[in-house]
């Protein structure tokens, strides 16, 4: 699963990406705006190191893992550019979703 794709699937849900191009946060409302192709920020966990990070770029990114707070409507994800070797959507006792990488 894609990032593009979770989001069509969850428009609701803050998102928390770890990517390879840096940490990425958003809002349901900037999630929305990247969908509409509007570039984001990333950064590499220190202040004042923002980063343009193209929305494709963001968009394209395969889940590995993913840890959902449906309470209060939180995700954290770890991204690839590769897709994984097997895909996403098995879910354990705690509602995360994960798979493995090879």
């Amino acid at each position: 699963m894609t990032v593009k794709d979770f989001i069509l699937e969850n428009p609701d849900m803050t998102l928390h990406l770890m990517t390879p191009a840096g940490y990425v946060d958003l809002n349901p409302e900037q999630a929305k705006s990247l969908l509409a192709g509007n570039n984001t920020m990333s950064h590499p966990g220190c202040s004042g190191c923002d980063m343009e990070l193209p929305a494709d770029v963001v968009l394209s990114q395969f889940i590995c893992s993913c840890n959902m707070d449906q309470e209060n409507h939180q995700c954290y994800m770890l991204t690839a550019t590769d897709p994984p070797e097997e895909d996403i959507g098995q879910k354990d006792e705690n509602d995360c979703l994960a798979i493995q990488m090879m």
